[in-house]
């Protein structure tokens, strides 16, 4: 049995859960639990989303403090569960989603949907035009398609929060399939640590991909959060990134997620305008 206290989006939040959960992965009954002190963040529900349907994990509330279960209720990940809960989502919150393999080709549009309406056009992100914003979208959906195109994933997952306190906008993407490691040392037929395999992925230009063009992903995002000052995790097998503003930090976790999760944090402080050089050379902030 797993109890689940404290779960924060951070480095070592999502360190102490992978640890916690992963360690009992191979327990023919695995109950993930939540009592009166439990807090977990809203966008963290990407993750325990992609456990309970892609590893067997259950979860119970009969514990849990009444804040925390209208939380999940109000953004639709109790959706998910064996629950008696009427549907509540919150104007508010940024629903949990789940994108099947088998409906990407249709349920592409709904991910573009999601990506333009819960993150690119939310009231308080950056300034940011409408050149800038289509090439944000293409590198957001980037994550969802390379699950599909890399990882034999079955499911995407998804979910955000807005961290009042901090000013921040997290947006979580989780898939379970081949690592980044596995991908990257098939295709360079070489044996890379974690690490070095996302170094490598992270590369402008470098993918994969055998007949399309890719790498583009990585990239943009990494300059948006180097300008806005933001943050960015990268997570797979036992390789983790994180980065915070133009600092890039590199890390183990003891337990190897058998997949890879992508956390995007968006500094809403940041009054800068994104545009274009091409756009307004009086007024260049982000380029490529």
């Amino acid at each position: 049995m797993i109890v689940l206290q404290s779960i924060k989006s951070s480095p070592e939040g999502f360190r102490n859960l992978l640890n916690c959960l992963l360690q009992e992965r191979d327990l023919p009954n695995k109950t993930i639990n939540f009592d009166e002190s439990s807090k977990l963040d809203d966008n963290m529900c990407a993750v325990l989303g992609a456990l309970v349907k892609g590893m067997g994990y259950s979860i119970s509330f009969a514990n849990c403090n009444e804040l925390l279960k209208a939380s999940l209720s109000s953004n639709g990940f109790l959706y998910i569960l064996p629950t008696s809960l009427p549907p509540t989502i919150s104007s508010e919150a940024i629903p949990y989603i789940e994108i099947e393999r088998s409906d990407y080709n249709k349920q592409s549009k709904k991910t573009l949907d999601y990506i333009q309406h819960y993150i690119l056009l939310a009231k308080h992100v950056p300034k940011i035009s409408e050149q800038v914003k289509e090439k944000l979208q293409d590198a957001i959906h980037e994550f969802f398609a390379n699950a599909f195109g890399h990882t034999d994933c079955s499911r995407v997952h998804a979910c955000g929060k807005w961290d009042t306190s901090n000013n921040k906008f997290h947006i979580t993407i989780v898939n379970l399939g081949n690592t980044i490691q596995k991908n990257v040392n098939v295709f360079l037929s070489k044996c890379l640590s974690a690490d070095d395999a996302i170094k490598w992925a992270l590369e402008k230009g470098n993918s994969t991909k055998t007949n399309d063009t890719g790498g583009l992903g990585f990239s943009i995002i990494q300059e948006f959060v180097e300008k806005n000052e933001g943050e960015f995790y990268l997570i797979s097998g036992e390789g983790m990134l994180y980065m915070d503003g133009k600092e890039k930090f590199f890390s183990k976790i003891d337990s190897l997620f058998p997949g890879t999760i992508v956390n995007l944090v968006i500094n809403l402080n940041d009054e800068k305008k994104y545009i274009f050089h091409s756009e307004d050379l009086s007024k260049v902030n982000f380029e490529w």
